[in-house]
């Protein structure tokens, strides 16, 4: 009975430290993941900022990647790697057409054609010199992927990042991610609960 037990206490033990990573995973958009208060996009070994804004619904707040309302939005993209201001930068938001979500890789989503066709904005690539792009989108309720592309000339090479976002999700999308998250440290802590336990009773009988 005891060994069942434990066998048991492994088993809910694994299936919160999974239940956690994919949560955290689901937290984390693609390229843009939450690092302390700021949103930070990864493109090939350089790094922007991610910072959206509704100033008509929610003057004083930022969003990370998900803009919690319907109507216009402000996205800023601060570059933290200065090496950036160099690299002509393009920016396009499409569709998810796929219904990829917040696992969405470049390879998934299709041919050259295929990424126009579900593109809804779209700037060709140009230089940054002070490091920072701001644009506006005005899009109903859905699910988007945004993709920002770098061309590095020294190394002879194209970073893209791609970052799904939600936009007039309100807060329940990332609520969910928090339960989540709670319960699979909730089960993981029973399990070391039942460790425990049965620690001290083998303990006791000795």
């Amino acid at each position: 009975m005891k060994r069942f037990s434990v066998r048991i206490a492994i088993l809910v033990a694994a299936i919160g430290i999974v239940w956690v990573s994919q949560a955290s995973n689901a937290n984390a958009h693609g390229g843009v993941s939450n690092e302390g208060n700021q949103c930070v996009m990864t493109i090939g070994p350089y790094r922007m900022l991610f910072t959206g804004y509704q100033p008509e619904r929610a003057r004083a707040e930022e969003f990370c990647d998900d803009i919690p309302y319907e109507g216009k939005a402000i996205v800023v993209l601060d570059h933290v790697d200065t090496v950036l201001r160099e690299m002509p930068t393009d920016f396009r938001v499409m569709k998810d057409v796929k219904d990829l979500g917040v696992t969405a890789q470049l390879e998934q989503l299709g041919t050259q054609e295929e990424m126009e066709a579900a593109t809804l904005l779209y700037e060709a690539p140009k230089l940054y010199p002070r490091g920072t792009k701001q644009f506006e989108i005005d899009l109903p309720k859905g699910n988007y992927i945004g993709l920002v592309t770098v061309a590095d000339k020294n190394a002879d090479i194209v970073h893209t990042s791609v970052f799904p976002f939600t936009i007039g999700m309100g807060y329940t999308y990332q609520i969910i991610n928090y339960i989540l998250i709670g319960i699979g440290f909730l089960a993981v802590f029973i399990a070391l609960g039942v460790f425990v336990f049965r620690g001290r009773e083998t303990a006791d009988q000795t």
